[in-house]
């Protein structure tokens, strides 16, 4: 079983579900997201599948409570382990940049 990798804008990558659990802890801490995503494609090989989604909204900075617009492109490619999708690895970039 691979350990899964989540890879932020910005940042470098989170590698082990250790790290990226700690990351999503963190992320969690400090933000409050308010999002939709939108599915534009999923695709589905054997125990490998993907999915390609754009996700718009606005998020709360926790520490100071200001709210900015929040807007990515994502892929997420999922891998079936014991009759379960669990997200394998996780990209996203910003379709529009806070300003």
């Amino acid at each position: 079983m691979a350990e899964p990798v989540f890879m932020p804008q910005h940042a470098p990558a989170l590698v082990g579900r250790t790290a990226v659990r700690a990351g999503y802890e963190q992320v969690f801490a400090h933000l409050k997201l308010a999002v939709r995503f939108d599915i534009h494609e999923i695709e589905e090989a054997g125990n490998v599948a993907w999915a390609r989604t754009s996700s718009a909204g606005r998020t709360t900075l926790l520490g100071t409570g200001m709210e900015v617009t929040e807007g990515n492109n994502e892929l997420f490619v999922f891998q079936r382990e014991k009759g379960e999708w669990k997200i394998h690895r996780y990209l996203f970039s910003t379709s529009q940049p806070r300003v």
